[in-house]
């Protein structure tokens, strides 16, 4: 039996129930793998949003890192050509890197994400010998289709190195690749 697109074409539709306050939702492919980047490298990884507002944000620390490490938490709007990341479109501030669980950081009013692709992901900072262990997207994701457009986003993540202070805006011209991506957890407002 073959899915019918929704009346507006949005296959998400079919696949994703409504949004409901106070329900929480991982934004990629979530696994019980845990992994991290390097100190002071800014990751993201494409995920499709239904345009709905949030009112918290954070990750899954499986293994803490070393004094004073901490995980900031972001996520980036598209490119004009929607295939890498672009403009930062939320800082959400910083989690303790030092402690275990999840990790959940208020953003007090209630944020719009843009409907469509967005690029959520962390920056491990202060830590340049043990780094914060998360939860993470499968470095062998599936590929993320854009509804209604001829895209094809391989699942992997993109990376920028360097990043020791303020996040970048916009994302670097020429991000580099990985396979890490952390599988971050959002509350709908």
């Amino acid at each position: 039996m073959r899915a019918s697109p929704a009346p507006d074409g949005d296959l998400n539709r079919l696949f994703r129930p409504k949004p409901v306050a106070g329900r929480w939702t991982t934004l990629g492919w979530c696994t019980n793998a845990a992994s991290s980047d390097s100190n002071n490298v800014l990751t993201v990884c494409p995920a499709w949003w239904d345009g709905s507002r949030i009112d918290r944000i954070g990750v899954d620390v499986a293994s803490a890192g070393e004094a004073g490490s901490t995980v900031r938490i972001v996520v980036y709007t598209p490119r004009d050509s929607i295939d890498a990341p672009g403009v930062l479109a939320l800082d959400a501030g910083q989690i303790d890197g030092t402690l275990t669980g999840r990790q959940i950081i208020s953003l007090g009013a209630s944020f719009a994400l843009p409907r469509g692709i967005i690029f959520p992901g962390v920056c491990f900072q202060n830590a340049p010998t043990t780094r914060p262990a998360l939860r993470s997207v499968s470095a062998g994701n599936p590929p993320l289709s854009v509804p209604d457009t001829a895209v094809v986003l391989d699942g992997r993540a993109f990376s920028q190195n360097g990043v020791a202070g303020a996040m970048p805006n916009p994302f670097s011209v020429n991000p580099g690749r990985t396979g890490f991506a952390p599988a971050l957890i959002v509350r709908h407002a």
